[in-house]
C-alpha cells in the first residue's frame, strides 16, 4: 500500500487487551452497584462477591465468584 494506513476492512481492525488476573486472592471482596434514570424507570442492579483462599504454604490459591446482574426497561415515548 506503500505506506499509507487501512481504513476499511480487517486491516483496519487492530487493538491490544490486556487482561490481569488476581492470582493470590486470599478473603472476600463484594461489590454492588445500583442506577436509575432521571424518568424513574431502567432501574439497574448488579452485585458480585469474590471469595479466594491460599492453602499448601502458599503454593495454591482457589477462588470462587458469583455475580447477579438485571437490566431494568427504559420505556421510549
Amino acid at each position: 500500500t506503500g505506506g499509507a494506513s487501512a481504513v476499511y476492512g480487517s486491516d483496519a481492525v487492530a487493538g491490544v487487551v490486556n487482561m490481569i488476573y488476581k492470582t493470590d486472592f486470599d478473603g472476600l471482596q463484594v461489590d454492588g452497584q445500583l442506577g436509575i434514570s432521571e424518568r424513574g424507570d431502567g432501574f439497574d442492579r448488579q452485585f458480585n462477591v469474590l471469595a479466594g483462599k491460599n492453602f499448601a504454604d502458599g503454593r495454591g490459591n482457589i477462588m470462587l465468584f458469583g455475580g447477579y446482574s438485571k437490566q431494568g426497561t427504559v420505556l421510549k415515548r
